[in-house]
């Protein structure tokens, strides 16, 4: 038994032969699905381009991170990461166990509590040179200052922060570093021990001029007043 298709209709021409007519809303229906058709793979490939190249920076800002991360944990010097209003520490570097003595987890916890281990001499001059938040790019520099370990050691430290602005121009975050320089320190102590205990004249000058800026206690040898002494070309000592 055949079934003729109800979407067609048969039909003689001049010359006698039978021809099948289609309805013009069955092309019109057809365009449309092909085009339907066209537009989801198009938009499939696009999705895809799309899906491809944000999996792509997601892996380039991973591997960003983790270089950060080696950087910031194979230095010597505290790295750390907050808010404009030091209410939160995003992210500490390993050094602050070994510079501070304290846990980093512990700085998560309370991010001010790194002051707590200031010398009280140094405290109020480093509270002063911290606003209670950074609203623009101004680099803040922290006067030297001195810690002390839960140990008693006392250790040196210099450090600065930089704001980071952010799109809309205002401050996201800050970013800082603090370096122990307690061996520096020393060695500048140490200097100034020989300096002042040396019984050979040392001095600092200016070779423009001739004269000396800065003598040791050993030019008291010379008989005249410091500054005397100083108003002296180098010559009258050779």
């Amino acid at each position: 038994m055949h079934v003729e298709a109800s979407y067609s209709k048969k039909i003689k021409n001049e010359l006698g032969k039978t021809i099948r007519l289609i309805p013009i809303t069955l092309i019109f229906f057809t365009l449309i699905f092909i085009l339907f058709l066209f537009n989801f793979f198009k938009n499939l490939n696009t999705r895809k381009k799309a899906f491809l190249q944000i999996k792509k920076r997601e892996l380039l800002l991973k591997e960003s991170e983790e270089k950060f991360r080696q950087l910031a944990e194979n230095i010597n010097e505290v790295f750390w990461i907050g808010t404009h209003n030091w209410s939160s520490v995003f992210y500490i570097s390993p050094a602050y166990e070994s510079v501070w003595g304290r846990s980093c987890d512990s700085l998560y916890s309370d991010p001010k509590s790194w002051i707590d281990s200031v010398l009280e001499e140094d405290r109020q001059k480093v509270l002063s040179a911290i606003p209670d938040q950074i609203i623009d790019s101004t680099e803040i520099i922290f006067p030297e200052y001195r810690i002390v370990q839960p140990t008693g050691e006392i250790r040196w430290i210099f450090a600065r922060a930089y704001p980071v602005i952010d799109e809309n121009n205002t401050v996201s975050r800050v970013v800082g570093i603090a370096e122990d320089i307690t061996n520096r320190k020393q060695s500048v102590e140490e200097l100034n021990r020989i300096f002042e205990l040396s019984p050979d004249l040392i001095g600092f000058g200016n070779v423009t001029k001739g004269y000396y800026t800065r003598v040791n206690p050993a030019y008291e040898i010379f008989g005249w007043p410091l500054d005397e002494f100083l108003t002296r070309p180098y010559v009258d000592f050779i």
